[in-house]
């Protein structure tokens, strides 16, 4: 069983070119996880659609000449 730290997706590639872990041992241990596909949550498929209400209009200030004066 390798560390799961060695074999973390993001560095796994790093760590087989250091010989820290062996492709192949790392291949059968991604062959032996089970499929958990069914249990993923898909938001957009059980999620009833949100309402959100658009925030109030905003006014603005009329443009003038001249900026206004810092501080």
């Amino acid at each position: 069983m390798l560390n799961d730290q060695l074999i973390d997706k993001r560095i796994v590639e790093r760590n087989i070119k250091k010989g820290r872990v062996d492709a192949t041992e790392y291949g059968r241990t991604l062959a032996a996880l089970p499929d958990l596909g069914s249990r993923v949550w898909r938001q957009e498929e059980q999620r009833e659609p949100v309402l959100v209400e658009s925030a109030p209009a905003r006014s603005w200030p009329e443009e003038t000449a001249e900026p206004a004066p810092l501080g």
